[in-house]
């Protein structure tokens, strides 16, 4: 029987006080990591369960979901390696371009968005201009996750569509995933591509957001073009799309 189809149903998100996800669900309002406590939590579940070997997460971000995943795995009897993939300087086509973040158009070609001499007028720039904090924020949980003794943790910085096919030949095959970069569906696709011939049987990815944005239909490409995985969304949060390769 497969990860999916035995534990899926009893993993219950809990938040870091002790209440339950539906007790306060509300609060997401509140306190933005609601959500996203209750579905880092069933994927800690999932690993206690699981205790692979291989570990990616696409979308390091500041490395809040990283450092939990770290400090679970660091608990195995065995070494566990986790590589964790970010845009890094924030890639001007990593935030999606006009059509999602209301970059000018003039920003979409560079490689990276320069935000200091980013116009401080345009709608855009309020809502990244604290770029700094993230990474000083991620710097400082990836040099605690450097010290844990049973996991080896790498940050591998840049476009996925370029760092995959460089990185995934010595990740080789990888047991976990949890893909949570840019949630459209045509950039989940094209990600995925890249690196689920990496898998094996028992091989279990997690797609974030799935109940939102534009990727709703990212479901129904994934029932047609993977006939190889079973897969169940999960309604908690912004919702997920957990799928397991069985053959």
């Amino acid at each position: 029987m497969s990860f999916i189809e035995e534990h899926l149903d009893g993993l219950k998100p809990r938040i870091p006080d002790g209440r339950s996800f539906e007790e306060t669900a509300a609060e997401g309002f509140l306190y933005p990591w609601n959500h996203d406590n209750a579905d880092m939590d069933m994927m800690l579940q999932a690993l206690r369960i699981l205790q692979p070997k291989v570990v990616m997460e696409l979308g390091t971000f500041e490395a809040w979901g990283t450092l939990k995943m770290a400090r679970c795995l660091n608990w195995f009897p065995s070494k566990s390696f986790l590589y964790t993939f970010d845009a890094g300087h924030s890639p001007a086509n990593s935030l999606g371009g006009s059509d999602v973040y209301g970059i000018p158009e003039q920003f979409e070609e560079l490689p990276l968005v320069d935000w200091k001499n980013f116009p401080k007028n345009h709608k855009a720039y309020q809502g990244w201009s604290s770029w700094g904090k993230v990474i000083s924020a991620r710097n400082k949980r990836l040099k605690e996750m450097s010290r844990l003794p049973n996991v080896e943790v790498r940050f591998v910085e840049g476009i996925t569509y370029d760092t995959l096919p460089k990185v995934m030949p010595e990740i080789g095959v990888w047991d976990f995933c949890f893909q949570d970069t840019l949630h459209v569906t045509r950039h989940i696709i094209r990600e995925w591509k890249l690196y689920r011939e990496f898998t094996k049987a028992g091989s279990l990815v997690v797609f974030d957001n799935i109940a939102t944005h534009e990727n709703l239909d990212f479901v129904d490409w994934f029932k047609e073009n993977e006939p190889n995985w079973i897969y169940k969304r999960t309604e908690v949060g912004d919702g997920q799309l957990w799928a397991e390769r069985v053959k």
